[in-house]
């Protein structure tokens, strides 16, 4: 079952198309629709989707007044899938606006999958605007949607004919959609946005209707009442149909509260301002930051974190969100403060102790409770009027005084106990997302690292094969060069010059010792081997440990001591490097 809602997009209020422009860059969030897999446009293309409707509103002269409209399509929690959701987007989309630029897009990141459509106010066929008469809805537009829907296997929304007269007593009928649908739910989020749009009450209520498409009745009655496109019966703004913070009362307290940096539902906070403008939720005396304890620092930057996510753009319901989490947080920061808190271990000793007196004084209290029990049993025995009865009546007064203070101080106490668990759990989500930040952050350091690796291999291997061909110009000058390797275990020291090894069939004290200049040698067997050269003719010096000129031999004697090396495999390695190339 789907249901869809209906709004539009007017100019701003400086005369340009701001709002359609974060509509379109609202539903292509990447995070929203898996990296953009979930977008799609028709008549237009989707990177350019914005510019393609403003150049047809501009080459038909229709550059004012309402800029587009947006629907959404919303399924019920649990029912169907992204690919379902596309596919009725797209198909509306081909169906009803064939004649319209349209980007859509499916957002999967609630509950519930929804698919939002935004199309240009003017046809690009025809020039002419779009228009929603009333009954748009019922007739045309939630029909085609449960045709599509039951075209992949999902419920329709349900209605009935409902029959009504019109001023000449000329009979009608009319789709009533079922109230098994959530309206509340609708409602509640139309609101928001509007609240958030709005300047004062009567914005609200003109953008309720305009941009919403809402029925509105507030004229000679007790409370407003508005009504959706689809419903057969409306809602009114009171706290026992929509909740307390949509009554007529509340919306008007939310909307003045709007112009403040941050709006709570039954907060209104004055802000001090010196280092940092927080919230002052209770009295506190001002702490400069670098006289808080590491733990108080911890607890304000999680505060200042999620000021800034209230400070983003996003939808009304979002914001309400980010802000409750950022108002709690901002509570925990001052109970820190104020419990002089320097660590999570005072938190954890605090609650234990909280709990040991919460005990403690629920053990006072049932004890007043028994022994007020007793007197008052005892009061009903006694005459009125005689001293013992007005002594036991003041004993039973002090004692509901006591049992009141007692309640008193147990409700502070499971109060303290909540905001320390609230304070272990902020800890807790902080720990969290460090953690999930260091993984992100491993995972772009381990990008980045392979990334080197394969830029130093390439590097490694340019590098040796202009080696090759600098030697290979070199043999083919000198025919007396012979090729040989020699393994990296026979290494004894090296410069950024040459490299000295030991001559193979050499050790301990007898050992001989040769220096090679690097620009001669080629790494091969990823780096374990080391492929160079010897010229027959021309005479080597051989060295002891401490560098001493030992020997002078022909490179034809030292050819012995070496494995010979075919011709074919410094072409080899030159014929990969070649390929990767």
């Amino acid at each position: 079952m789907a249901i869809t809602k209906l709004m539009h997009m007017n100019t701003s209020g400086s005369g340009n198309s701001v709002h359609l422009k974060n509509a379109i860059d609202y539903i292509m969030n990447e995070n929203k629709t898996e990296n953009l897999k979930w977008i799609g446009s028709q008549n237009c293309h989707v990177n350019t989707a914005f510019e393609d409707m403003i150049e047809t509103k501009k080459y038909y002269g229709k550059t004012d007044g309402r800029q587009g409209y947006h629907f959404v399509i919303s399924f019920k929690p649990g029912e169907g899938n992204e690919a379902a959701a596309y596919e009725i987007g797209r198909n509306f989309s081909r169906e009803y606006l064939k004649d319209y630029e349209v980007v859509y897009a499916v957002h999967n990141d609630k509950d519930h999958i929804h698919t939002h459509i935004i199309f240009n106010s003017v046809s690009y066929a025809t020039g002419l605007k779009y228009h929603y008469n009333d009954g748009d809805w019922e007739r045309d537009i939630q029909p085609l949607v449960d045709r599509l829907c039951v075209q992949h296997g999902l419920a329709p929304l349900e209605y009935h004919i409902d029959e009504y007269e019109d001023a000449n007593g000329i009979k009608h009928e009319k789709k009533v959609y079922s109230n098994n649908y959530n309206w509340n739910d609708v409602i509640r989020k139309d609101i928001d946005t509007c609240i958030d749009k709005s300047v004062d009450f009567d914005d609200f209520i003109a953008r309720l209707k305009s941009e919403c498409n809402y029925r509105i009745n507030h004229k000679e009655r007790k409370y407003i009442t508005v009504k959706a496109p689809g419903m057969k019966r409306g809602r009114r703004l009171k706290a026992s149909s929509l909740g307390d913070l949509y009554s007529e009362e509340a919306i008007r307290l939310r909307i003045e509260a709007k112009n403040q940096r941050y709006t709570y539902a039954d907060k209104n906070p004055v802000y001090f301002s010196r280092t940092y403008k927080m919230p002052r939720t209770e009295k506190v005396k001002f702490i400069k930051y670098e006289n808080m304890t590491d733990y108080q620092k911890e607890r304000l930057k999680a505060a200042m974190v999620r000021r800034k996510i209230c400070k983003t753009n996003g939808a009304a319901w979002y914001k309400k969100e980010k802000s409750s989490q950022f108002y709690i947080t901002v509570e925990n920061y001052y109970f820190a403060v104020k419990s002089h808190f320097k660590s999570q271990k005072d938190v954890i000793d605090k609650y234990n102790e909280l709990n040991q007196d919460l005990k403690t004084e629920q053990g006072k209290r049932n004890r007043i409770r028994h022994d007020l029990k007793e007197m008052k049993m005892l009061l009903t025995t006694l005459e009125r009027a005689t001293d013992e009865y007005e002594t036991l009546a003041g004993q039973i007064e002090r004692a509901e005084e006591e049992l009141s203070e007692s309640n008193t101080g147990i409700k502070n106490l499971n109060y303290n106990k909540y905001r320390c668990r609230r304070l272990l759990s902020d800890d807790a989500k902080e720990i969290v997302e460090q953690y999930e930040r260091i993984i992100r952050r491993k995972s772009s350091l381990e990008k980045d690292i392979d990334e080197l690796r394969k830029k130093y291999k390439d590097m490694k291997d340019e590098r040796n094969y202009e080696k090759t061909d600098i030697i290979e110009e070199y043999k083919s000058e000198n025919p007396n060069l012979v090729d040989i390797t020699i393994t990296k275990q026979i290494i004894e020291a090296e410069n950024e010059s040459a490299i000295k090894t030991r001559i193979p069939g050499t050790w301990g004290e007898s050992a001989k010792y040769l220096w090679t200049e690097r620009k001669d040698i080629i790494e091969i067997h990823n780096g374990k081997t080391m492929l160079t050269f010897l010229d027959k003719n021309k005479e080597y010096k051989l060295y002891d440990d401490d560098d001493n000129v030992i020997a002078v031999v022909t490179g034809e004697g030292l050819y012995s001591a070496y494995d010979h090396v075919k011709d074919y495999v410094r072409k080899h390695y030159d014929k990969e490097h070649t390929k990767k190339i």
